[in-house]
């Protein structure tokens, strides 16, 4: 995650996101996000706030909060727009993290049911998100003259 010292509010990345403050502070509280820093919310805040909703929303909320402890470390090391997918195997509750979908034919061998979710284009777009309102938070507002 690239470091640049830039932050928004726990509001911003909620809005930026689609989550409700409230469904975040559930996810703090059950240990999926951090809490809100006292100087701000980093990009790497956004970013896992956006994954774990993805994660959430398409696997179901046991299975996505699963998914997400499991895959969380290795998923935030990726700097964004890196291609990332989380394949997880619906009945042993198992996580992998893909850079590409090449080695998918291996992990599902087994004949267990999966499911794959790509994450990149999330990240993307909150990624993206992220520089628009510090950008805006940045420029001098023109007074009236």
């Amino acid at each position: 995650m690239r470091p640049d010292g830039r932050s928004l509010s726990e509001a911003q990345i909620c809005d930026i996101t689609g989550v409700s403050r409230q469904r975040r502070k559930t996810w703090v509280s059950r240990g999926l996000l951090r809490a809100a820093p006292r100087g701000g919310c980093q990009r790497s805040d956004a970013l896992g706030l956006a994954q774990a909703r993805l994660l959430i929303d398409v696997l179901g909320p046991t299975d996505g909060a699963a998914a997400w402890q499991q895959a969380r470390s290795e998923v935030e090391a990726c700097e964004p727009p890196e291609g990332v997918y989380v394949l997880f195997d619906v009945e042993l509750k198992l996580a992998a993290v893909l850079r590409e979908t090449s080695a998918v034919g291996e992990l599902i061998a087994h004949g267990r049911p999966v499911r794959l979710v790509a994450l990149a284009e999330r990240r993307e777009e909150v990624d993206a998100a992220f520089d628009r309102l510090c950008a805006a938070a940045e420029r001098p507002t023109d007074s009236a003259t």
